[in-house]
C-alpha cells in the first residue's frame, strides 16, 4: 500500500511591514483622489468663469475668486496624491499637506477679500492678522522636521524606536553653528553652508533666513540638539574634544581569540602606523625639538570660490572709494575740464547725473559685498566654523566702512564757486588744502577703523588642526613630526 500523500503546507500569513517603513497606498484611495481632482478642477474653472463674466457684488465676487483659486490648488494636491504609491506615516501623507493647504487657503481667501471688499478698521486689522499668522504658521509647519511630530505621536521612525535609534554625530561643532545662525539679517544662512547644506544656505542668504522664520527655527533646533548636517547627522558637540577625550572615546580592542586546545591566545602586538618617507627621514635626523608641519592638500573648488569672493569685495571697495572721493561731482564741476561733463550729459540726457550716481553707487556696492561674502563663506566651509564666521564678520565690517566713508566729503563741495575757481586757476596747493579742511574727521576715523577690522578678519588664517595618530586629520592634512623617538 502506498503511503498517503502529505498535504502541502499552508502558506504562512505575510507579516505587515514595520511601522515607519514605506507602505503601499491602496487603489481605492488613489481612485478617490483622482475623482476628487476632477471635481475640484471642474468646480474651480466654472467658478472663475462665472466670476469673470457675471456682474457680481464685491462680497460675491471675492467668494467666487477665492473658491476658484483654492479649488485649483486642491486639484494639484489631489493629482499629486493620485500618483503617489507609497507612504511612510499618516502625518507625512495627509496631516502635514492638509495643514499647509489650510494655511494657504486662509491667506488667499483673506487677501482676496481685503482687496475687493470695503472693510472698516477693525475688520481690516482682523484680516491682516488672518494673513500674517497663517503665513508664519505655514513656514513653521513646512520647515519643522517630521520626526518631531512623529515622536510626539509615539510613532517609531524607520521601524526603530526613537529611544533605540542610533544617533550619528556630525564633525561640525554646535557652538559655531549657533554663532553663525545668530547672524541676522545679513548674512543669514551661513550656518547651513557650514554643515554642508549649501543649497538651502544660499536660499537663506538671499531671503534673510526666509524672512527670519527659518533662521529662528534653525536656532531652536541647534539649541535642542536636533539640527542635522547634509548627511543627516546630528550637530551635538559644542567644542572640539581634547586628545584625552578622543582616546577615551576610542573603541575597545577586539577580544582575544580562544583556542579549544591551548586556551586563550594572546592578541597580536599592535601594528604601528605606516610612517611617510619624509617623516622617517626627519626622525633619522635626530632633531631634539618636536615640530609639527602641516602639508595640506589644495582644495581647488574652495580656493576658486574664495578668490572670486575677494575679487567681488575688491570691486566693492573700488566703487566705495569712488563714492567717497566724490569723483562724479568733481567731473560735474568741470574739473579737470568741462568736456567730460558735456559728454556724460549728452549720453545720459540729464544735467543732474551726479545725483543719479549717488543713488546707483549703494545699489551697486551692496550686491558686490553680498555676493563676495557668500562666495568666501562657501570657499571656507571645509576650514571650520570660525573661519566662516570671520569671513561674514569681515564682509559686514567692510560694508559698514564703505557706507561710512561715503559721507567723507560733502556732496556740494565741488560745486562751490570758490573751489571751482581754485582748480580752474591751477592753484592746486590751495585746492588740496581746502579739500582736506572739508573732510569729516569723525567719519574718516570710524570708516578707517572698520576697514582695518574687516581686512584683519578677512586675512586671519585658518586654525591648524591637531594631527591625528596616523598622520592625517579630518581635512586630509598630513602632519610630520620632527625628532620623535622611533
Amino acid at each position: 500500500a502506498h503511503p498517503p500523500a502529505e498535504a502541502p503546507p499552508s502558506p504562512r500569513p505575510q507579516a505587515p511591514p514595520p511601522v515607519g517603513h514605506p507602505r503601499l497606498v491602496s487603489s481605492r484611495t488613489r481612485i478617490g483622489f483622482l475623482i476628487a481632482s476632477i471635481l475640484s478642477l471642474g468646480t474651480g474653472l466654472c467658478t472663475l468663469i462665472i466670476a469673470g463674466n457675471s456682474q457680481l457684488q464685491d462680497k460675491e465676487f471675492a467668494v467666487a475668486i477665492s473658491l476658484g483659486i483654492c479649488c485649483l490648488i486642491a486639484t494639484i494636491f489631489c493629482v499629486r496624491k493620485t500618483f503617489q504609491s507609497e507612504y511612510t506615516s499618516a502625518y507625512r501623507y495627509l496631516g502635514k499637506p492638509l495643514l499647509l493647504l489650510l494655511c494657504l487657503f486662509t491667506v488667499i481667501s483673506t487677501a482676496v477679500a481685503l482687496g475687493n471688499v470695503h472693510l472698516n478698521d477693525d475688520e481690516e486689522a482682523f484680516a491682516i492678522f488672518l494673513i500674517v499668522f497663517p503665513a508664519i504658521l505655514f513656514f513653521v509647519i513646512w520647515l519643522m522636521p517630521n520626526r518631531l511630530i512623529e515622536d510626539l505621536s509615539g510613532q517609531p521612525t524607520r521601524g526603530i524606536s526613537a529611544s533605540r535609534a542610533p544617533i550619528r554625530k556630525s564633525p561640525q561643532k554646535r557652538l559655531w553653528a549657533l554663532l553663525l545662525a545668530l547672524i541676522w539679517p545679513f548674512p543669514a544662512g551661513i550656518h547651513r553652508i557650514y554643515v554642508g547644506k549649501v543649497g538651502t544656505g544660499i536660499l537663506w542668504f538671499f531671503t534673510g533666513g526666509l524672512l527670519g522664520i527659518g533662521q529662528l527655527i534653525d536656532i531652536i533646533l541647534i539649541l535642542a540638539g536636533r539640527f542635522r548636517d547634509a548627511e543627516g547627522r546630528h550637530v551635538l558637540d559644542w567644542i572640539e574634544s581634547s586628545p584625552g577625550n578622543q582616546a577615551a572615546s576610542a573603541p575597545p580592542p577586539p577580544p582575544a581569540a580562544v583556542d579549544q586546545d591551548q586556551g586563550v591566545v594572546p592578541p597580536s602586538p599592535k601594528a604601528e602606523p605606516a610612517v611617510p618617507p619624509k617623516s622617517a627621514a626627519l626622525r633619522a635626523s635626530g632633531h631634539g625639538s618636536r615640530v609639527w608641519t602641516a602639508v595640506e592638500r589644495l582644495n581647488p573648488i574652495g580656493s576658486l570660490f574664495s578668490v572670486l569672493g575677494h575679487l567681488f569685495l575688491l570691486l566693492a571697495v573700488i566703487v566705495g572709494l569712488f563714492d567717497a572721493a566724490n569723483l562724479h561731482w568733481l567731473v560735474a564741476a568741470g574739473i579737470p575740464g568741462p568736456e567730460i561733463n558735456r559728454e556724460i550729459q549728452e549720453v545720459l540726457k540729464d544735467d543732474r547725473w551726479p545725483e543719479l550716481f549717488d543713488r546707483l553707487i549703494p545699489i551697486i556696492c551692496l550686491p558686490l559685498v553680498v555676493i563676495g561674502a557668500l562666495l568666501i563663506v562657501i570657499g571656507r566651509r571645509a576650514r571650520g566654523g570660525g573661519h566662516m564666521f570671520r569671513a561674514a564678520a569681515g564682509s559686514y565690517c567692510l560694508f559698514q566702512s564703505l557706507s561710512a566713508i561715503g559721507e567723507l566729503i560733502p556732496t556740494d563741495y565741488f560745486s562751490r564757486a570758490a573751489v571751482t575757481l581754485l582748480w580752474e586757476n591751477e592753484q592746486y596747493g590751495q585746492a588740496i588744502t581746502s579739500l582736506l579742511d572739508a573732510v569729516n574727521t569723525d567719519v574718516l576715523s570710524r570708516g578707517g577703523l572698520l576697514l582695518v577690522a574687516s581686512v584683519a578678519l578677512l586675512a586671519w588664517p585658518a586654525k591648524r588642526r591637531r594631527p591625528a595618530q596616523n598622520g592625517l586629520d579630518p581635512v586630509e592634512a598630513q602632519f610630520v613630526e620632527k625628532g620623535s623617538p622611533s
